[in-house]
């Protein structure tokens, strides 16, 4: 059903089901607005499969586990758990929907960059999705106020765009043309033509949190945090 592709299942509402990893896990995973650290199960059990390890950070929202932080507060957040890990490995940023937006900041805004290897996102509405209107009429915003900020016009979408993207750093999105959440071609990060490793990766004929435990797309993450060439041969529409 189409609902279920981009808003479903039940289980994306629920905590994580495994407790947090402690150390310098290879991965850290945002979930979108919301929803609780179940989102990314599919994805953090096939890293597990491939010897990775990761975990979902405490976003401090509703309930204590729900993703209902404005993307400044979430992103101080995750910088505070980066400066705060042993070692010197760097860690990748995996963030779903306003996860993603999350995990940038937090490169972009949170001077971080010597402790994030790379960032993957997946449905992010990188340019602002209009869907973000409906919810804030609907009163959502008296829960959070975290739509306002994937709002196309919004400061935070804008202070993104405009700040350069640091040189030793990638960022992949993984977005879907048929998102009913973010509608295209609000998943395309805007200034991806300006570097060699920043990208736009399309997955066509999937729902917004289908992109979760889709195959080709969880293998995609996997062997970018792998450095493995992408099974698939992908291009991007206009």
């Amino acid at each position: 059903m189409p609902i279920l592709r981009n808003i479903g299942p039940p289980s994306i509402y629920m905590p994580a089901s495994k407790t947090q990893i402690e150390g310098q896990p290879d991965a850290l995973m945002i979930q979108g607005f919301a929803t609780g650290g179940g989102a990314m199960r599919w994805i953090g059990e096939h890293l597990a499969r491939a010897g990775l390890t990761a975990t979902v950070p405490s976003s401090g929202g509703l309930l204590g586990y729900l993703q209902t932080r404005r993307v400044a507060h979430a992103a101080r957040r995750i910088a505070d758990r980066l400066r705060g890990m042993p070692g010197t490995r760097r860690t990748w940023l995996i963030g779903h929907s306003i996860g993603g937006l999350i995990s940038r900041y937090v490169v972009q805004a949170e001077d971080t960059g010597d402790r994030v290897a790379g960032v993957i996102t997946i449905g992010t509405p990188h340019r602002g999705t209009v869907i973000a209107a409906p919810a804030l009429a609907a009163g959502l915003w008296m829960a959070s106020r975290a739509p306002f900020d994937v709002l196309p016009r919004s400061r935070i979408i804008a202070t993104l765009n405009r700040r350069p993207w640091p040189t030793d750093i990638p960022l992949v999105s993984l977005y879907s043309p048929t998102d009913l959440l973010c509608l295209h071609p609000a998943g395309k990060v805007p200034f991806a033509d300006q570097y060699e490793h920043v990208e736009n990766r399309h997955f066509a004929g999937l729902g917004h949190t289908e992109l979760l435990w889709n195959a080709d797309v969880i293998d995609a993450i996997t062997a970018t945090i792998l450095g493995r060439p992408d099974r698939r041969q992908q291009e991007t529409p206009s």
